[in-house]
């Protein structure tokens, strides 16, 4: 669990914080007092430092950025580096209490995420069809190819969502056949004649030039394995796109 969490749901919703307030958790039932909870709250709540503060910020300790995303209703959290060090979601004070509902969730995923709690996990899958699986996933991703029906394929050069990959960009059609029953395992949903797309990492200026879709992905578009990405899908390769590039050019400065 992150650092100083207690693994309490809180019983009842906090006050609405003011303006500027600077919040460390929230009193649970049994809570004596919010400073005993700044002590031992899971979370760290920060007051934007913009002139007219109207939103707070979540640090989520081992849980991952996808999955705090996930729990949440707003479309107004949005995940920022302030300092380029520490990841934080900006959180609207109006969706608090949407947070404070959200957070044993978030918390468990932080356990799960946890060094110790991976170790663990990976000695229970030696041996196991799950870990030769994981394994072949990870040597696939590093081929960077991707499945495409013939009678069916994307637009060349162009940002595309992939239920494994996320977005990326294919660069090439190769003309080879896919052996669908070799790579049944890793694309379960892949059927008839496939030709292999040899696809590359999106630039945050591709990602910022491209033009959403403006519904979610048809069942039949998922089960083709690429669509046209949402504006949400695109707002957060672009974040990822963004301290991608911070930090290659943070380390070409070094």
């Amino acid at each position: 669990m992150p650092a100083g969490a207690t693994g309490e749901r809180p019983g009842s919703s906090p006050a609405r914080p003011r303006a500027g307030a600077s919040i460390a958790g929230w009193p649970g039932k049994n809570s004596a007092s919010i400073h005993t909870q700044r002590e031992r709250a899971g979370m760290l709540m920060r007051s934007s430092r913009s002139s007219a503060p109207t939103s707070t910020s979540t640090r989520t300790g081992f849980a991952s950025g996808r999955l705090f995303h996930a729990n949440w209703s707003t479309k107004s959290a949005r995940f920022h580096l302030p300092d380029g060090e520490h990841k934080v979601w900006r959180v609207p004070f109006a969706s608090y209490d949407d947070l404070v509902d959200r957070w044993g969730a978030i918390e468990a995923e932080a356990q799960r995420n946890e060094p110790e709690e991976k170790r663990k996990r990976a000695e229970a899958r030696k041996g196991t069809y799950e870990e030769r699986l994981s394994r072949r996933r990870a040597v696939e991703r590093k081929r960077r190819r991707i499945p495409l029906a013939v009678d069916d394929l994307p637009a060349i050069g162009r940002p595309l969502a992939t239920p494994l990959y996320g977005i990326v960009v294919v660069g090439e059609i190769t003309g080879e056949l896919v052996d669908c029953h070799e790579v049944a395992d890793l694309y379960p949903h892949i059927a008839g004649d496939h030709v292999w797309g040899l696809w590359r990492t999106p630039s945050l200026e591709e990602l910022v030039q491209t033009w959403h879709s403006k519904r979610a992905p048809e069942e039949r578009e998922r089960r083709r394995g690429w669509w046209l990405p949402t504006l949400e899908e695109l707002r957060e390769a672009r974040l990822t796109a963004k301290a991608r590039e911070r930090r290659a050019s943070q380390k070409a400065q070094a």
